[in-house]
This record gives C-alpha cells, sequence and structure tokens, in this order.
C-alpha cells in the first residue's frame, strides 16, 4: 500500500499517513499535539502490541523538507508495522538510552572477561 506523500502536507498529515499502514489504525486519534511532539492512540488489536505512537514534530517537519522523504517514509511505515507486533510505544526519532540504563550496561560489561592483549601474552 503505497501513498504519495505531498509536500505540502503538514506534520499531523504526515503522521497520520504513517500510521495508517498499521491494520488497527481505522481507530486510531491524535491524544496530544502540542508544540513538540504528535501522540497517536491506538485501540487494542489482536496480534499487535502497539498502543502509542509518538512523533517529534521538529523531526517531522525536517522529513517533510527532506528531498529523500519518500524512502524514509516507507522505512518509517515498515519500522512502524514491525514494531506493533512486539513494543508497547513507538518513538520518532527513535530515543537513544538514558544515563541510567547505560550506567546498568557498563556495569553488567566490567564483569565480562577482557580479551588478552599483546602485553599479556607469554
Amino acid at each position: 500500500m503505497k501513498e504519495t506523500i505531498e509536500h505540502s502536507q503538514t506534520e499531523r498529515e504526515l503522521v497520520l499517513a504513517i500510521v495508517r499502514v498499521l491494520p488497527h489504525a481505522a481507530g486510531a486519534r491524535v491524544a496530544q499535539e502540542d508544540g513538540e511532539v504528535i501522540a497517536i492512540e491506538l485501540p487494542d488489536h489482536k496480534g499487535a502490541m502497539l498502543r502509542l505512537a509518538v512523533f517529534s514534530k521538529a523531526a517531522v517537519g525536517d522529513l517533510l523538507d527532506d528531498e529523500s522523504r519518500d524512502v524514509k517514509i516507507e522505512y518509517l511505515q515498515r519500522d512502524i508495522r514491525r514494531a506493533a507486533r512486539s513494543r508497547r510505544e513507538f518513538r520518532y526519532p527513535r530515543q537513544f538510552q538514558t544515563a541510567s540504563a547505560a550506567k546498568r550496561h557498563s556495569a553488567r560489561d566490567k564483569n565480562a572477561p577482557r580479551p588478552l592483549t599483546a602485553a599479556c601474552a607469554v
């Protein structure tokens, strides 16, 4: 289902076009729209965990102005379809791990065996 994305679209229209690829998008509604984000709430659907899609308005605005937006939008549609099966929330752009998660990972990595270096070789 390929949809033509027009350059004159608003951020909200683009977000709805991206979410529309989901099987349960017919019951979707805009849960929040402010100066920073557009959040789309999705209804329960068998086989889909996704309940909320949150898009940064700035990132969506940049996407509207991007010359290769059609390819990037297709990728986003594929990504949100994939996320619908395994995640409760989808965010664009993706959020990187928080500082507390980074601390947990680094603490876990300290216990991992270290590779031998040339100075340790016999």
